[in-house]
């Protein structure tokens, strides 16, 4: 979880207002410890799960071999809060990647982008929530295996069997407010008013691999 700002309400006030016209709630000056500044060419994620005080990473399924490439979403979501949802059709595999994309807007920039991304939640609560790094635009996430997260229906003995599984991304992290104005850097929540963008890959028992 983000620990509350401390910073002197004056100040916070008054950059809040700047930025946003209205200052936000969510804004933190202590990092998320699940979110770690990541590197061009990262290909590893490690972050905690809502279900487990342990860290755990991910991994990769065999190839498929259907020839159908993985599955791509673009990802458009609006403040801190609002969760962006995705529904899939899959058996037994699962395996996400996330890409940070930006499209110049006037409610607020940024050059690195993180998010949390969930699966096999009911209600928003349970499930398995993975935090990507805090990634450059156009930098992936690497590969996060989500295949245990979800509870399977299908039969083990029914190859043709395919359930619908949501895919949750939301709470999403920027260094938006440390480049306009040196403040809680390295990053921060995203401004209730500020679009964020992203590309999302998806692997199935249907597609290649990613």
């Amino acid at each position: 979880m983000f620990t509350s700002s401390h910073k002197i309400i004056a100040v916070a006030l008054a950059v809040s207002a700047i930025a946003s016209g209205c200052g936000d709630a969510a804004y933190r000056t202590t990092p998320n410890t699940n979110i770690t500044t990541a590197t061009t060419g990262t290909t590893a994620v490690t972050a905690t799960t809502t279900t487990s005080s342990t860290t755990s990473s991910s991994s990769v399924s065999a190839a498929t071999s259907s020839g159908v490439p993985p599955l791509s979403f673009t990802v458009q979501g609006l403040g801190y809060t609002t969760p962006v949802t995705f529904t899939v059709s899959t058996r037994t595999v699962l395996m996400v990647e996330f890409t940070p994309t930006n499209q110049l807007s006037t409610t607020g920039n940024y050059s690195q982008l993180g998010v949390y991304i969930n699966v096999g939640s009911t209600a928003g609560q349970g499930g398995e929530t993975l935090a990507t790094p805090l990634l450059p635009i156009g930098v992936a996430s690497g590969v996060m295996d989500f295949s245990a997260a979800f509870t399977q229906t299908c039969a083990s003995t029914d190859t043709t069997c395919r359930q619908n599984v949501v895919i949750t991304i939301n709470k999403p992290n920027d260094d938006y407010y440390c480049m306009s104005f040196g403040m809680y850097c390295p990053y921060t929540n995203a401004l209730s008013t500020q679009h964020w963008y992203g590309t999302l890959s998806v692997q199935t028992d249907d597609t290649e691999s990613l």
